[in-house]
């Protein structure tokens, strides 16, 4: 199963982190709407886990209500998440990266495995 999101990387001073974040759009007629987002520590390239600070989570807002989504990150047991990020161009370049683990549901004990997870985004200036 393939999803392919219109996304925007974000950097985060205060923080240390970027956030690659789904971009929120017209959807017309679509009632169930996609959220996708990835968070790693810093701005460079390299490889992060759950542990080192990754978020990937996956979420729907069905109709306008949040039914829930899955979920890898630090504490969140049974889950995990590994980002490679090949490429990152600071201030309106592009980051370019792989993903992969088992997402946990964040209502329950049910996990979504992700095997070969790839984004390509720009870089918000």
């Amino acid at each position: 199963m393939a999803y392919d999101h219109d996304a925007i990387g974000h950097y985060r001073d205060q923080y240390d982190k970027t956030v690659i974040a789904t971009r929120y759009a017209d959807f017309g007629e679509l009632e169930t709407v996609p959220s996708f987002n990835i968070e790693f520590p810093g701005s460079t390239t390299g490889e992060w886990s759950e542990a080192t600070g990754v978020v990937v989570s996956y979420w729907v807002h069905d109709g306008g209500i949040d039914t829930g989504g899955f979920i890898a990150q630090d504490g969140s047991s049974g889950s995990h998440a590994v980002v490679r990020v090949t490429q990152y161009d600071r201030s309106g370049g592009y980051i370019r990266g792989t993903f992969s683990g088992v997402l946990k549901f964040a209502l329950g004990d049910r996990t979504t495995t992700i095997t070969d997870g790839a984004f390509q985004v720009q870089l918000a200036p």
